[in-house]
């Protein structure tokens, strides 16, 4: 009786093991087709940003740089008052950095919000 149950077990450890194996080796032989992994190199911030590709969340053309009551940074596009936000970045149609000096009242710019809705890009459209 023991020896019995001793070829029992025996037999269903040999099938677990042969099940088990199989889907190992049938799980390994359907991943062949897999490439390997390449490092993507990394982006340099100095890189010139492409004009067309800049999604902007708005366009327009300036009316109006200032300040408000409490001294805060402002600018009028198209009829809309807005914001800058602290760290304002300034654009060529490049992407270059340039100086706030290149903006005044005329310009046509391209602008980038924050989540408070403050510019925090700047870009000069046409020079």
């Amino acid at each position: 009786m023991i020896q019995r149950n001793i070829y029992s077990v025996f037999f269903v450890l040999l099938v677990f093991f042969w099940i088990f194996n199989t889907v190992v080796n049938t799980g390994a032989e359907e991943n062949t087709d897999i490439l390997p992994i390449k490092l993507v190199p990394e982006i340099v911030g100095s890189d010139p940003i492409l004009q067309e590709d800049l999604e902007f969340s708005g366009k327009g053309t300036i009316q109006r740089i200032g300040k408000d009551e409490v001294g805060e940074k402002l600018i009028v596009i198209d009829d809309r008052l807005m914001y800058f936000a602290l760290g304002i970045k300034y654009y060529k149609t490049n992407g270059e950095s340039v100086s706030f000096s290149k903006f005044y009242k005329g310009k046509r710019v391209g602008y980038r919000f924050n989540e408070k809705r403050k510019i925090i890009e700047l870009h000069l459209i046409s020079d």
